[in-house]
Parts: C-alpha cells; sequence; structure tokens
C-alpha cells in the first residue's frame, strides 16, 4: 500500500500544479506533463476474463498504467480488471513486452496494482522528483 499511496501523492501533486497555473499554456502544460511521465507509462493488454456484452464473451482489451519503480510494480485503474482478465500483457516505453500478474485491487480508489518480474528499464527520476520539476 505505500507504493500506492506514493502513486497518488504524485498525480495529486501533478494535478495541484497543473491546476496552480504553474504552467500557462495548456499545450504547453500537456507536452510537459507527457515527457515527464512518459518513460513511466505502460500499455496493458488483456486477454480472457468474465465480461458479457449481449450474448458475447468481451475477451479483450487495452488501457494505461504507471510504472511505480524499478522493482516491476505497476498501478493501473481498476475498471479494466472488475471481470478478471486471465492474461495481462505490458508494453513498456523501449517497446518490451512483459506478463504481468494482479497482486491486488483497491476497491475504494478503483486501482489495481500488477507486478512485473525481470524488469530492467533504467528509472532516472523518482516519483519525488518527477512531482516537483517545473
Amino acid at each position: 500500500m505505500p507504493r500506492l499511496f506514493a502513486i497518488l501523492t504524485f498525480f495529486t501533486l501533478t494535478a495541484f500544479t497543473l491546476a496552480a497555473g504553474v504552467w500557462a499554456d495548456d499545450a504547453e502544460a500537456l507536452r510537459k506533463a507527457v515527457a515527464m511521465v512518459s518513460p513511466r507509462l505502460v500499455r496493458v493488454n488483456t486477454v480472457g476474463g468474465h465480461e458479457k456484452v449481449g450474448d458475447e464473451f468481451a475477451n479483450e482489451g487495452t488501457t494505461t498504467a504507471f510504472l511505480l519503480d524499478g522493482d516491476g510494480f505497476v498501478v493501473t485503474s481498476a475498471f479494466h480488471f472488475l471481470h478478471e482478465p486471465t492474461s495481462i500483457l505490458l508494453t513498456f516505453s523501449d517497446g518490451s513486452k512483459k506478463v504481468a500478474r494482479k497482486i491486488c485491487t483497491d476497491r475504494n480508489r478503483m486501482l489495481t496494482l500488477l507486478k512485473v518480474d525481470g524488469l530492467t528499464l533504467p528509472l532516472t527520476a523518482t516519483l519525488t522528483e518527477m512531482a516537483t520539476r517545473k
């Protein structure tokens, strides 16, 4: 849970910074925010699960997640995991792909923590450094 708290703190600080008008131009603010977090953005592809749309099972989906640390912990929206997908594939900013597993879900905040083993991506900035950049 400390990792979930760290990511929530990061997003909260970033949102307050943007809302406070530290970056005056919206387009520039978006560019800076994306540049700041893009090395940690992860694409999540899921397959399988129990979701039905009409009479058919909806067995695939894609969402975005955030890499918390070099140990392979990733946080994402829990909405994408409500129907328990059977396979989770993560694509990292360098194009590498790894299979992940679900660790836990915080239903109050609707966040899911994923874990991938054998991660070798260099993470140059800590979450605190990222949250305090201007």
